[in-house]
Formats: structure tokens, C-alpha cells, sequence
């Protein structure tokens, strides 16, 4: 059995990987490569996502709700994100990094 601090250590390497290919993919706008910033520096270790709400987003970054709600869908559309949707008011999305399309992409291309 692994420890915390194996786990957290290959969660790391591999938030990583994804931070670099993420900030490499060209069809992203620059809206969303920040918000794609902002969730990986949220990333929780021990949940494995993070779970800002979309108006803290958009404060953190001074961008506009629409821009956020916008960089989010496309981010997801490209597979970077794999977004676990909450149910009801007061409840944030839950955001994991993910390796979807994009990844399958940007590993073609190297």
C-alpha cells in the first residue's frame, strides 16, 4: 500500500504533465488556459479535484461570468477537464484534471 506522500507525489507529476500540455494546446483561448491555471493551483491532493464556485473564478481572475462559463465548456470540450456536476444553489462543481482528446492530440503531435 502506497503512502500519502507517494500519492501526492505522483498526483503532482501528473498535475504537471497536464499543466504543460494544457498551456501547449493552441486551439485554447488565453480566458481559458487562466482558468485552467486557476484550477490547477486549486487542485486538492487528498480529493483529487478542485471545487471553486464560477464566481469565485471569475473574481480571482477579473474576468467576466460568461468568460468563465465559456473557458470552462471549452476546456472541457478539448478533455481537460472532467467536471462532476453539482446539484442545486450552493453547491461548486467539482473539476479533475483529465487527459481527454487534447492530450490524445497533443501526444500525436510531439
Amino acid at each position: 500500500m502506497m503512502d500519502a506522500s507517494g500519492r501526492a507525489a505522483i498526483f503532482n507529476s501528473g498535475r504537471w504533465h497536464w499543466h504543460s500540455a494544457v498551456i501547449r494546446d493552441r486551439k485554447l483561448t488565453l480566458s481559458a488556459q487562466r482558468v485552467a491555471q486557476l484550477l490547477f493551483d486549486l487542485q486538492n491532493v487528498d480529493r483529487g479535484f478542485a471545487w471553486p464556485s464560477r464566481v469565485h473564478i471569475a473574481r480571482e481572475l477579473r474576468i467576466s461570468l460568461p468568460t468563465v462559463k465559456r473557458a470552462i465548456r471549452q476546456l472541457e470540450q478539448r478533455g481537460w477537464l472532467a467536471i462532476n456536476r453539482s446539484r442545486g444553489r450552493g453547491h461548486a462543481n467539482e473539476y479533475r484534471l483529465a487527459f481527454g482528446q487534447a492530450g490524445s492530440e497533443q501526444a500525436a503531435a510531439e
